[in-house]
């Protein structure tokens, strides 16, 4: 009965979703974000691994260098055992000594060799040849050119017995292994060969590996630190930051996104979370706008649905073009039936009555419930005269009728007002259609009635008394408005610049017709609740103190009440957010930026700009130049730079012209 169309300010909705999703919350640090959380945790936890990776593998290459060295030595040692003979020690020693040297000379390694043995007098015997380092660090050459007896206090190796494999510092620097290894006979220990074994090639090689395990350690730590950086981020911070900006566009209003992810790990979980707690948002945003849009006893559009769709389809009819026509319905005496069977009795009649209207009209009509047994219709498309034809066999339908419990047979009356034939605004339309209705109500009831000239005086007394009472009001805000003028300190005539400037400032935003004199009202009448303000504070001529600021700054507030009274609810409304500051430090609410109504940033502005240019009892009036100057200098801090950027173009271009003085009269063009 009633589709729904877009509006304009629908489809800006969506392009405002699309450019907050990207937007990060202001409260979010970067630094102290989980991901570089993870990436610190994950860098440490390399460093970790590479040092211990570095350590087990600089141990194992030491040891793999021990064997080595041991290795050398011992194959030394089993070679020298296998080729020698113990008879030569008794009988030719200077043969051993001359085998030794070659070995020396063969292996530069072997920095020390000695064959140690008692001989058959009982006395320990030993050749050497090769070098030591004492305690103090020199370095003695040690080679013997035949055999010597030991001297007494000393010992051969022979007689200390085995050793095994051992390495040693020496004071000098010089790094080697020892290894004493007896050469058996029958069992037993016949000569005992000690052996000293340069380790200086093999340090030099173990440090060699031990830098190459270290900078293999370092790569494979910071490989597998980009792989867990990629990780990381590839499988929670992307993924929780696309969740983020999923919440802000929900929570922007874009009920129908929804994250679908397919994930079977937490974050899947949290995403399959998000999808279900949206859906359930959907259902329950829904059912509240069924509810704020639905009169909640028949199902029909209440009062305020009716008339923002009644809006959209007038407007959509004026860029057709088409017709519309608007039908104000009324229950004939239904007061009655409440009144003899209750208001339950009266409630199921309405239900039944709604169901009948709705069977009349097409999908693209309107049909509303506006007041207790009042309904609005709008027929789209329709003449006051196909209207009227519709509203007929409505009529007579509704007659044959036995609605609610009472089983009563109702009648209805009627008022057709038709777009843009009789009007081309909303609210005149539908006062045409009431008046029309109240025509035929005293015209006997039970009929339908079409807008004419002569219905349009057809007025309840109610109706009158309340537009006489209206206008009164009216005329004794502006009234107010004037005595706050001079009581502020002001010149009679600045309320009217402010509503002067208001105005030009709209027209040049794009503000048409009744629009730019809502704004222009709005000028006049935005200081009117100053009136309520001691004139103590009003015309301090020093600095206010802080009770005192809180005191002016209710004024907004009760401008507010006391326009409102007077039946302008859409002024009171800019009025009340004059004195908000696009940096969000204003008042009454502290609204910022885009949250302030245009119309309201507009009257800051006009307001800014007159009261510069006017004396005041603690200042001076500034020239217009530096009125400008200052309107530059608080652009996007107190007041919207658009808007400043417009009134400073409409000044210097001579469009909007401000007084040299505080007298001067208002331009013809006001």
């Amino acid at each position: 009965m009633h589709s729904d169309h877009s509006s304009p300010s629908a489809h800006r909705s969506e392009l405002d979703i699309d450019e907050r999703e990207d937007q990060v919350d202001p409260d979010f640090n970067p630094l102290t974000g989980i991901g570089v959380k993870l990436a610190l945790a994950s860098v440490v936890g390399m460093v970790i691994l590479a040092l211990v990776a570095s350590v087990v593998f600089t141990r194992r290459l030491e040891a793999s260098y021990r064997e080595a060295g041991k290795a050398q030595l011992t194959s030394v040692a089993e070679t020298w055992k296998q080729t020698f003979s113990i008879r030569v020690l008794e009988t030719t020693p200077e043969r051993v000594q001359r085998r030794l040297d070659a070995i020396r000379e063969a292996s530069p390694t072997l920095h020390k060799i000695n064959v140690s043995w008692r001989g058959e007098d009982g006395k320990f015997r030993y050749v050497q040849s090769g070098h030591v380092h004492d305690t103090n660090g020199a370095k003695l050459d040690v080679t013997t050119e035949t055999a010597r007896v030991v001297s007494p206090g000393t010992k051969t190796p022979f007689q200390e017995g085995q050793k095994d494999y051992t390495e040693v510092q020496a004071a000098d620097g010089a790094h080697y292994a020892e290894l004493n290894e007896p050469v058996l006979r029958r069992g037993k220990t016949r000569a005992m060969l000690e052996l000293h074994y340069d380790l200086k090639d093999l340090d030099i090689a173990l440090a060699r590996d031990k830098r190459t395990v270290l900078v293999a350690s370092v790569l494979a730590a910071v490989t597998l630190w980009l792989f867990s950086l990629l990780f990381i981020t590839r499988g929670l911070v992307q993924p929780l930051a696309r969740l983020g900006a999923a919440t802000r566009r929900l929570g922007s209003g874009d009920r129908g996104h929804r994250l679908g992810w397919k994930r079977r790990d937490e974050i899947g979980m949290l995403a399959r979370d998000f999808d279900r707690m949206a859906d359930q948002l959907d259902a329950a945003h829904e059912h509240l706008e069924t509810l704020a849009l639905t009169d909640p006893l028949t199902g029909l559009l209440n009062h305020r649905a009716f008339n923002e769709r009644l809006e959209q389809e007038l407007r959509r009819a004026e860029r057709s073009p088409t017709n519309v026509s608007v039908v104000a319905l009324d229950v004939d005496k239904f007061k009655e039936v409440n009144d003899a069977f209750g208001h339950a009795a009266g409630d199921e009649s309405l239900r039944q009555l709604a169901e009948v209207m709705r069977r009349h009209l097409r999908p693209g009509d309107l049909c509303g419930r506006v007041g207790g047994d009042e309904f609005c219709l709008a027929l789209v498309g329709a003449t006051a005269a196909e209207a009227e034809q519709v509203i007929e066999r409505l009529r007579q339908e509704i007659m044959q009728t036995e609605a609610g419990p009472s089983k009563t047979r109702f009648t209805i009356s009627a008022g057709i007002a038709q777009f843009p034939v009789h009007g081309l605004g909303r609210d005149e339309i539908l006062s045409f259609a009431d008046g029309a209705m109240y025509w035929a109500k005293t015209s006997g009831r039970n009929r339908t009635c079409i807008y004419t000239a002569d219905s349009a005086v057809a007025m309840s007394p109610e109706e009158q008394a309340s537009r006489v009472a209206a206008q009164g009001l009216v005329n004794t805000v502006h009234a107010l408005a004037s005595a706050v003028d001079a009581k502020d300190g002001y010149t009679s005539l600045h309320s009217e610049r402010v509503g002067l400037y208001a105005a030009a400032l709209a027209t040049r935003l794009g503000y048409v017709g009744d629009d730019v004199e809502t704004i222009r009202t709005a000028g006049v009448l935005h200081d009117v609740g100053k009136i309520g303000i001691s004139d103590s504070v009003l015309q301090k001529p020093g600095k206010l103190t802080a009770e005192e600021w809180d005191i002016m700054r209710r004024h907004s507030e009760l401008g507010r009440d006391i326009i409102n009274g007077a039946g302008m609810p859409a002024i009171a409304e800019l009025v009340l957010h004059l004195h908000e500051r696009y940096d969000g430090k204003g008042y009454p609410a502290g609204l910022a930026g885009e949250e302030i109504p245009l119309a309201s940033r507009i009257l800051h502005v006009a307001d800014m700009l007159e009261a510069m240019t006017s004396s005041r009892v603690y200042r001076p009036r500034l020239s217009t130049q530096d009125a400008l100057d200052e309107l530059q200098r608080m652009r996007g801090t107190q007041i919207d730079p658009m808007v400043a950027d417009a009134m400073i173009e409409l000044v210097v271009s001579g469009q909007v012209i401000v007084p040299d003085q505080d007298s001067e009269p208002l331009p013809a063009s006001a």
